[in-house]
């Protein structure tokens, strides 16, 4: 586990030793391998992460959801549609990390996601984020911009 969070750190290992460790029976190393393979752009990174997006610990589907949604840039269908899937997460930093990667790639299928969540009362720092990212954007969202500007 150790040695995944170094390899992370220094940005480091062959993906395909990483990944093969992606379905080990300890969460803590599959917490270390979406760990490790964070901010990675290959192909086979991504269908770890992806895959690992949906795991049965939050915190593996929380960092793999970070990973896939802030810490990369790549823009696919694959990448949106696991987004959206997590948006429904029991798990509000796991649905807040998802918020934050659709917005950063300007999906405007979170915009009824930000303005419930806004007009709900919810400040949590992830949907206020995801939020100024959409806006960003896309200005002309006009009713997130209204219940944004309310709640600052």
């Amino acid at each position: 586990m150790s040695a995944l969070y170094a390899l992370g750190h220094l940005d480091a290992g062959d993906p395909i030793d990483i990944v093969s460790l992606s379905t080990h029976p300890s969460a803590d190393i599959r917490h270390a391998v979406a760990y490790a393979l964070g901010g990675r752009a290959d192909v086979l990174s991504m269908h770890a992460l992806i895959t690992l997006s949906s795991d049965n610990e939050e915190d593996v589907r929380d960092w793999a959801t970070f990973a896939l949604g802030s810490l990369c840039d790549v823009d696919t269908k694959e990448i949106r549609e696991t987004l959206m899937a997590r948006l429904s997460d029991e798990n509000a930093e796991v649905r807040g990390e998802a918020l934050v990667g659709l917005a950063m790639r300007a999906d405007r299928r979170v915009a009824p996601y930000l303005i419930a969540a806004l007009k709900s009362g919810d400040t949590h720092y992830l949907v206020l984020e995801a939020a100024e990212e959409l806006l960003t954007a896309c200005p002309d969202e006009t009713e997130l911009q209204e219940i944004f500007a309310a709640r600052r």
